[in-house]
């Protein structure tokens, strides 16, 4: 009587996961890895590239720059055709004793930077739309800003801290309001809008994809009078609508 050993190949069989193996015979111990998605945003003034070098004009024809805009947008998701929502996988934190679930896919947009991560998703649905928030939704005070996972832009670091309210703000603008000297303005902004863009496409298991969006700031400074710092965020929160498109 012979004896023999059964020596099937152990790999990945989460056909979900982007090192997926077909030819695996039976399944990994935890060894699946799975796709990235994140967001690469380009920034609009109209048809052009939005440079914080440009001279813009208000509505009374008064010459100004952005000198700088940075702000936050989080809590994406996409939804299906199958009109399920999907979302990328949420992280722990110690928040003051407790525990806070969270998606990481909080990002502060600037102008030098066009991608921006999201995190880890494990289904690919055909996609109907994608959505997600300006500003924070949550309150992020009770992380310890002295750990290294607590993300330094929901800390007193962030660019976003306003050292007035002692709290996290959801734009902040910096403005040189009279092109003929160099004194910059510094606006924090507070407001809060949700987007819905239609996105048309079908996910491929396995595989790394970013949303391609498009955002035209002209929408958002076209009411703005410079003369008067109320009038940023009016004139803002009037164009925000439609001003995120799917990149053509």
């Amino acid at each position: 009587m012979d004896w023999g050993c059964n020596t099937r190949t152990a790999g990945c069989l989460n056909p979900n996961a982007n090192n997926f193996d077909f030819n695996a015979e039976r399944d990994c111990d935890d060894c699946c890895t799975f796709p990235v998605m994140s967001v690469t945003l380009s920034q609009k003034w109209n048809e052009k590239n939005f440079a914080t070098t440009d001279t813009i004009f208000d509505v009374n024809d008064s010459a100004y720059q952005i000198v700088d805009i940075q702000y936050f947008l989080s809590s994406w998701s996409w939804h299906g055709v199958d009109q399920n929502r999907y979302t990328v996988d949420s992280i722990l934190a110690d928040c003051a004793g407790a525990t806070l679930t969270y998606t990481p896919d909080i990002n502060l947009i600037e102008p030098r930077l066009f991608v921006y991560p999201l995190g880890i998703f494990r289904i690919a649905p055909e996609i109907d739309s994608v959505s997600f928030h300006m500003g924070l939704t949550e309150d992020y005070s009770c992380l310890n800003d002295t750990v290294s996972t607590t993300p330094d832009i929901l800390t007193p670091a962030s660019p976003l801290w306003n050292p007035t309210t002692k709290a996290l703000s959801t734009i902040r603008l910096v403005l040189n309001k009279n092109i003929a000297d160099s004194l910059f303005d510094t606006l924090f902004i507070d407001l809060h809008h949700s987007f819905t863009v239609p996105y048309p496409y079908e996910l491929k298991r396995g595989t790394n994809y970013s949303f391609l969006l498009t955002v035209n700031y002209a929408l958002w400074f076209q009411q703005v009078n410079v003369n008067d710092e109320n009038s940023f965020q009016s004139s803002i929160e009037q164009g925000l609508e439609g001003s995120f498109s799917k990149t053509e």
